[in-house]
C-alpha cells in the first residue's frame, strides 16, 4: 500500500493519535484461541447427565439433591460452547478498551495464548450467567442432544398421586466449577427429555419409603405405623439427605436406570464412573477399610430383602389392587373389612369378624359386622 504524496507520516504530538501508520487485523485465528481457552476450561469445569428431585410443599421442608446418572453428556460439544462464549467476552474487552489501559494489556495477554486469573474471574462470571439466565443457558447447550434412554416400565406406584402434589424431579445436567484458584460454584440445567429414566427413579424412591415404612412398624412394640400424607413427604426428605451422604443410599435411587447398581459385586468396575457420582463420592470419600466392610454388608443385605420381597409376593397375594392408605390413623374403620394375616387364606384375608365370642353360632359368626381391633386382642396376637 502506498499513500499519495500529500500524505504526511509525522505530525506533531497533538495530531500524531489519528495517524494511522501500520493498519492490520489481530486475533482471526478463532479456533486456536478457543482451542486454548477450552484446554483450560477441562481443568476446572466438569459437566455430568444428572436428575434433580425438589420437594416444594407445605407438608415439608424443601429439600433440593442433584445425583448424576449413568449417561454419557456431550461433555466436548459443552466445554467448546463455553469457550465461544468466553472468547466472544474477551474480545469486547479488547474492542471498547483504550490502548494502554488494563483491561486492554489484559484481553491482549489472553487472546494471546497466556491464560492467567483474568480467565478464571470471567469464566465464573460467565458460568453464574448460565445459571441465572435462560438465553445464556441456551447457548451453552447449544446443539446439545440428551443421550437416548430406553428404560423398561419399572411397576407399579402406590404413592405417586400424594407425591406428584408436591415433588419435582428432572433430568438435566450439572456443571461445577472447582479448583486451587477458583471459587466453587455449580448449576443445574434442566431438559424435557427420559420420562422413562424419572419414572425408575421416582420407582426406586417409592421403594425404599415403602421399605423404610415396613421397618419401622415392625419396630414398634405396641402401635401400628401412622401412614399419612406429611410422614411420606418427611421420609422422602430424609432419603433426600442421607443420600448425600452415602454411596449406597444413592445407587438404590439409580438401581435400574441404566444398569443394576446392586446385586453387583463391583459395579464401578464393570462400568467405571458411570456407575459413581463424581461430586459426592469426591466429598465423602474414605479409605477406612472397616466403613468400607459396613458399606459391602449394607448391599448384600439390600440384595436379599429384594430376593426375600419378590419370593413374598410372588407365592401369597395379589399385588396388583392393593391401595396405600394415608388417612393418618392405625385403625380400620368400622365398616371395612379387617384384614388379619394369622388367618388369610389363599391371599384373601378377609374375614368377617376380628373377636369373635365363643357362645356364638357359626352362623351368627359368619355374618357378624367386623368391629375395632382392642388392646386385649393385640397382646392376644
Amino acid at each position: 500500500m502506498q499513500y499519495s504524496e500529500w500524505h504526511k507520516y509525522d505530525y506533531s504530538k497533538g495530531r500524531q493519535y489519528s495517524n494511522h501508520k501500520n493498519i492490520y487485523s489481530k486475533y482471526d485465528e478463532k479456533e486456536l484461541i478457543k482451542d486454548r481457552i477450552c484446554e483450560a476450561l477441562k481443568e476446572i469445569v466438569r459437566i455430568e447427565s444428572a436428575v434433580r428431585i425438589t420437594t416444594d410443599t407445605h407438608l415439608s421442608d424443601s429439600e433440593r439433591l442433584i445425583i448424576s446418572i449413568p449417561y454419557e453428556c456431550d461433555y466436548e460439544k459443552m466445554i467448546r460452547n463455553f469457550s465461544d462464549v468466553l472468547y466472544h467476552s474477551f474480545l469486547a474487552y479488547y474492542f471498547q478498551a483504550e490502548p494502554k489501559t488494563n483491561h486492554f494489556g489484559i484481553s491482549n495477554t489472553i487472546l494471546e495464548g497466556h491464560l492467567n486469573s483474568f480467565l478464571i474471574r470471567e469464566a465464573e462470571n460467565i458460568f453464574s450467567q448460565f445459571k441465572y439466565r435462560d438465553d445464556m443457558s441456551g447457548r451453552f447447550l447449544k446443539e446439545v442432544n440428551f443421550a437416548k434412554t430406553n428404560v423398561k416400565d419399572p411397576g407399579d406406584n402406590y404413592m405417586k398421586d400424594t407425591l406428584m402434589r408436591g415433588v419435582d424431579i428432572t433430568l438435566g445436567y450439572r456443571a461445577v466449577m472447582f479448583g486451587n484458584k477458583v471459587n466453587g460454584n455449580s448449576l443445574f440445567i434442566p431438559v424435557p427429555d427420559g420420562y422413562d429414566v424419572i419414572a425408575q427413579v421416582y420407582y426406586n424412591l417409592e421403594h425404599l419409603i415403602h421399605q423404610n415404612f415396613a421397618i419401622y412398624d415392625e419396630l414398634n412394640d405396641r402401635d401400628y405405623l401412622k401412614v399419612s400424607d406429611t410422614l411420606i413427604f418427611k421420609e422422602l426428605v430424609s432419603i433426600m439427605k442421607r443420600a448425600k451422604q452415602k454411596e449406597n443410599l444413592r445407587k438404590k435411587i439409580l438401581n435400574n436406570v441404566r444398569f443394576p447398581t446392586f446385586l453387583t459385586e463391583n459395579p464401578n468396575y464393570l462400568y467405571g464412573a458411570l456407575a459413581g457420582d463424581l461430586i459426592y463420592d469426591t466429598l465423602n470419600h474414605v479409605d477406612d477399610p472397616v466403613i468400607r466392610e459396613a458399606s459391602d454388608r449394607s448391599r448384600e443385605l439390600f440384595n436379599t430383602y429384594f430376593i426375600r420381597t419378590t419370593e413374598i409376593t410372588q407365592s401369597t397375594i395379589d399385588i396388583n389392587n392393593l391401595k396405600l392408605n394415608t388417612t393418618g390413623t392405625s385403625y380400620i374403620p368400622e365398616e371395612q373389612a379387617v384384614y388379619n394375616p394369622l388367618t388369610a387364606n389363599g391371599g384373601d384375608g378377609l374375614m368377617s369378624s376380628v373377636t369373635a365370642s365363643s357362645s356364638k353360632a357359626p352362623e351368627e359368626t359368619a355374618v357378624k359386622t367386623p368391629k375395632k381391633l382392642q388392646e386385649d386382642d393385640l397382646i392376644e396376637l
